[in-house]
């Protein structure tokens, strides 16, 4: 069948154009030369930055970049100005490659900013924000990105003005008193925090301004990363807090009051604790316990609601009440003692909720006990989970998650491989553990084993089940998957070739994500991957999808 569909291609080929077939020769030879470093292929390919074709003018471009080639940069250049968008898109993603800061580029790509073409303008910011060409000349192009109509341009700015942290706050309060760009200045200054301390003389007026709920709701959640230096915006956050009819901007409001720390609105929160829904009683009643942390009243009280909210099956609330948790100044041991009441009677999704809300408390505070929940029966499950959710920080826990696979059920043991791979290499004494998994008829152990041993390395036993496994399974995915997963643990001789042979039809996978594993594999076999260097040249050029391009690129640069 592939061969007949191949002889297809071929005769249609032989039936194109004479003038269309030397067209992709010659975008073929450009994308060739991309991957040749040398003199002579840079002499060609600045030859091609000027012809009719503008095909052959992206290439070029984008192909030098590629090389890295400094005195292409000027010739390269004059590309921003040419009539098609695609090429001034290419040209400056090449100059970005180059490291070309010189006044003149600079400024024609600034001026590029305020293009009609949404692919322009956003390249544009793009390149400025890895050029760095300074603050003043960067603040310039974000003002104008402010301004844009296209959303995507402005999002790229907002990007670009949390990088920028606490130097953007000239011109974030010039976007503050601007109603078309002051929620995404709200939603920077949100992110950014105390640095941005300075805006909150805006971000109060932006709130007694505006009447859009969502603009008002950001503008408070901005307040209340900025914490104390935000305090003068208490009673306007109070009033609004007592007026509003609409539930997501009192909660809002109350969490804001309860990070400027304004313990004036204690009465105002008590209220609100005691009426709405299960999401503002919850934040309420946590803002209370903030404002009063040596109450132990208040904090048994937020201990409670929190832990009711992780059972939540809304997600907003059980992912609210993790965060709160977290920031609830509390002893552990508290916050122990109200999850295990609260895992009473949980369905499996709230337990999940549960472990969640454990994990965000840190590895410091839960591992120890969640490594001793292992052995018991009735918390053993949301332990795996929670020592998965910690990932590498969950390494001492190995040991104890490896024995617990001898009695573990066949879904215990499926999460506990799982929470191995989470952990990462230092989960490596486990890999003949983990490899047995291999031997399982379950497709989710199977699955779970291959990832495990993929993320973790392991021994030289480990290896050589891999291998076998490799060798011997019918099922395609599982034989790419223990390709991936073998490309790791330094393979050589027959396994090292049997695992390339794998890998290389794992590059003709029609699914982009497959090709994406396929390629980092290659890429974690280093100089022994280097047969398979002409397959990742042509991905690199040629594949259809972005990611897999530059992840072939990626790969193609370190070998």
């Amino acid at each position: 069948m592939l061969r007949s569909l191949l002889l297809t291609f071929a005769a249609l080929a032989a039936l194109a154009p004479a003038g269309l077939r030397a067209d992709v020769s010659t975008y073929e030879t450009i994308d060739d030369l991309g991957f040749s470093p040398s003199a002579e292929s840079a002499q060609q390919l600045t030859g091609y930055l000027s012809s009719d074709d503008p095909q052959q003018r992206w290439r070029a471009a984008r192909a030098l970049g590629n090389l890295g080639h400094k005195p292409a940069a000027a010739p390269i250049a004059e590309l921003l100005s040419d009539e098609d968008p695609v090429v001034q898109v290419h040209a400056m993603i090449a100059l970005t490659r180059i490291g070309d800061t010189s006044p003149e580029v600079v400024d024609a790509i600034m001026a590029k900013v305020g293009s009609p073409d949404e692919r322009v303008a956003r390249t544009a910011l793009q390149t400025l924000k890895q050029l760095k060409p300074g603050p003043e000349k960067l603040a310039a192009a974000l003002e104008k990105a402010l301004q844009s109509e296209q959303q995507s341009v402005m999002v790229h700015a907002l990007e670009a003005l949390v990088d920028a942290g606490g130097a953007a706050t000239p011109l974030l309060k010039k976007a503050l008193a601007n109603d078309k760009s002051a929620y995404l200045a709200a939603l920077a200054i949100s992110e950014i925090g105390a640095p941005c301390a300075e805006t909150s003389g805006e971000l109060t007026k932006l709130l007694l301004r505006s009447n859009d709920p969502l603009v008002q709701q950001q503008a408070m959640l901005a307040l209340a990363a900025i914490g104390d230096p935000a305090q003068n915006a208490a009673p306007v956050v109070q009033k609004l807090a007592a007026e509003t009819e609409i539930d997501s901007q009192r909660i809002a409001a109350c969490y804001t009051l309860a990070m400027l720390g304004d313990e004036s609105s204690t009465e105002l929160l008590r209220r609100l604790s005691g009426e709405g829904g299960e999401f503002q009683q919850m934040v309420a009643t946590w803002s209370i316990a903030v404002l009063h942390p040596n109450d132990p009243d208040a904090q048994q009280a937020a201990l409670k609601k929190l832990a009711e909210g992780l059972k939540s099956d809304r997600p907003e609330v059980h992912d609210a009440a993790a965060v709160g948790l977290n920031k609830l100044n509390a002893p552990t041991e508290d916050v122990a003692a109200a999850m295990l009441a609260a895992l009473q009677g949980a369905s499996d999704t709230q337990k999940s909720n549960i472990a969640a809300g454990l994990a965000n408390l840190g590895a410091d505070k839960v591992l120890d006990r969640a490594t001793t929940a292992l052995s018991n029966p009735q918390f053993a499950d949301v332990a795996i989970e929670v020592i998965g959710r910690l990932g590498p920080d969950a390494a001492p826990a190995v040991d104890a998650l490896a024995a617990k696979l001898k009695d573990a059920t066949p879904d215990q043991a499926t999460r506990i491989r799982f929470a191995l791979g989470a952990i990462g290499t230092a989960a490596a004494s486990a890999s003949g553990e983990i490899a047995a998994g291999l031997a399982e008829d379950s497709q989710a152990a199977r699955h779970s084993a291959l990832y495990a041993l993929r993320e973790t390395g392991g021994a030289a036993a480990a290896r050589d089940q891999l291998a076998a496994f490799m060798k011997s399974t019918s099922d395609e995915f599982d034989k790419l998957a223990a390709a991936w997963a073998l490309a790791g643990m330094q393979p050589s001789g027959e396994q090292l070739a049997a695992a390339a042979e794998v890998l290389k039809q794992g590059l003709k996978s029609q699914d982009p994500q497959l090709q994406i594993d396929t390629i980092d594999a290659i890429g974690r076999l280093g100089v022994a991957g280097t047969p398979l260097k002409a397959q990742l040249q042509a991905i690199a050029s040629s594949d259809d999808h972005s990611d897999v391009r530059q992840a072939a690129a990626d790969v193609l640069g370190q070998m």
